[in-house]
């Protein structure tokens, strides 16, 4: 089942990840769920332009999800 408060608190915590102040101006965040270690990966680029190009950098982010 998707949604209650388990996924409110998720998304709360990837939130605070995200940096508040980027080194890019506009960006693209990728988010993958590893079931077996009931972890999520952020993956985020930074890019200086709005069509994605000038490429600045990348980040990566584990947020593991204690077990109920």
């Amino acid at each position: 089942m998707i949604g209650g408060p388990l996924v409110g608190t998720i998304t709360g915590a990837l939130m605070a990840i995200l940096p508040s102040n980027p080194p890019g101006a506009y960006s693209r965040v990728r988010t993958y769920y590893n079931h077996s270690k009931r972890q999520f990966k952020i993956v985020t680029s930074y890019y200086e332009n709005s069509n994605f190009s000038g490429y600045i950098t990348t980040t990566t982010e584990y947020l593991i999800v204690p077990a109920s």
